[in-house]
This record gives C-alpha cells, structure tokens and sequence, in this order.
C-alpha cells in the first residue's frame, strides 16, 4: 500500500467510525421545546407539550423525591403525549438520586440533575446520546460519576 492508498483508507475508516459514533444521535428526532411551551402536570412531574409530544420540565416545586420515573407517555385533558424529551436543568434544583427514564426515544438535555444523582436507567435499546454535563454538583461546580444503566444487548 502506497502513501495515497493509505491517507484514503485512513479517511474512510475515520468517516466509518464517525458516522457510527453518531449513529445513535442520528436516529432520533431533536426535538426542540419553546421555553413559552404550554405546561401541565401530572403526578409529581411538570412537562411541556407541542405537536403531540411532550417534554419532563422536572418535579413539581416543593418535592423531595429523591427516586423519579419519568413514563413513555403522559396523559392530560384526555390527551396522551409520547415523551420524548428530558429538559436541560430538569432536575438540577432536586435531591434525586436515582431515575429510570421508560421512553425508547428519549432526547436528555444538559445539566439534567444536580450532584446526587447516582443512578440512571435507561429503556431505549438505542440509548441516546448523553452530554458530559449530564450532571453538576451546584456547590462545588464539579460533575459527578453517574451510572448509566441500558438493557442488555443495547449499543
């Protein structure tokens, strides 16, 4: 293999393996939520809603929970909305430390949680993509290890 050969086979096994790092970013829909958006609540959860979808703003004011479940679909008005989007800053101001998200098309913003959270479980079989500032403990400005949990066999 002579130097061209090689500088093409390089650039295509770099494009290769960027297109598959980004796959799962690829696969779902970015979904973007006015910050006017119309709200409701549901159980302890505040959410947005547009077009059909809706997106988990965070607790309610006043919650302690410090273990959330945010449901694949919410119902309000008799209307149910596939959740498919986690806010940025949604648990930032909360104590929990544990959140199972049951969506398989889920978009998480960035800065979700504050410095408790320990434990994140995933249903998507393609997880989606996760910023690094998934999580920042307010008082010290430092980004806490956070175990991310997705079913068997996931990418």
């Amino acid at each position: 293999m002579n130097m061209q050969q090689f500088k093409q086979w390089k650039w295509h096994v770099a494009a290769t393996l960027g297109l598959f790092l980004m796959l799962p970013t690829l696969l779902h829909a970015q979904w973007v939520f006015d910050e006017d958006a119309p709200t409701f609540t549901s159980g302890n959860l505040t959410y947005a809603y547009m077009s059909g979808v809706a997106e988990c703003r965070g607790l309610v004011e006043g919650s302690t929970e410090t273990n959330v479940t945010v449901p694949a679909t919410v119902t309000n008005g008799g209307r149910t909305y596939n959740v498919v989007s986690i806010g940025d800053g949604a648990f930032i101001r909360s104590s929990v430390t544990e959140a199972h998200f049951l969506s398989t098309d889920l978009q998480i913003g960035q800065l979700v949680f504050s410095g408790t959270i320990e434990r994140l479980y995933l249903s998507a079989t393609v997880p989606p993509a996760l910023d690094y500032y998934l999580a920042v403990d307010p008082a010290t400005f430092t980004f806490p290890l956070v175990r991310v949990y997705v079913p068997k066999g996931s990418l």
